[in-house]
């Protein structure tokens, strides 16, 4: 987007991050702006690239994968395409990060077991080395990006 986002940009996605399904009428009472006016504004982020999508949120316990893992991948050049692929079409695999460091790729997982992780592991070991962690529990997850924050590196609250 070439031009910054105002105030009211900001408004909006917030309250779309909150609940993607709100109609432009109540999306304009939040905003105090008309609904054709937050219709333009919607299709203007969409088109922009800033506003790429609406989705659903699924427990993935209740969905019967309760089990939740990050991988760290390190493999040779050679492989690096492989992996990428692989992240790419495994149902498994919720997110696949290239990554700064000795790791090549931090992936996050989601399993219906412990065979089931363990199977997702094995895919990954033929491309290179892998670390696996088991999450516990989650204390955030899926978070709104905060938009119009303070920056906390200058001290604000």
């Amino acid at each position: 987007m070439k031009e910054k986002l105002d105030s009211t940009d900001c408004k909006l996605l917030t309250c779309l991050q909150e609940d993607a399904r709100l109609s432009f009428r109540a999306l304009g009472r939040r905003v105090d702006l008309s609904q054709p006016a937050v219709a333009d504004r919607v299709r203007r982020l969409e088109n922009a690239g800033v506003l790429t999508g609406y989705r659903g949120q699924i427990d993935r316990t209740a969905a019967g994968l309760p089990i939740t893992a990050f991988l760290r991948v390190r493999c040779t050049t050679d492989k690096f395409k492989a992996v990428q692929r692989l992240a790419r079409d495994l149902p498994a695999v919720l997110e696949c990060h290239h990554v700064t460091g000795a790791d090549c790729f931090l992936i996050k997982v989601a399993a219906n077991g412990m065979s089931g992780l363990e199977a997702t592991i094995e895919r990954f070991r033929e491309h290179g080395e892998t670390v696996s962690s088991v999450v516990l529990s989650t204390i955030a997850e899926n978070k709104p990006i905060a938009l119009n924050a303070p920056d906390v590196s200058k001290g604000a609250p």
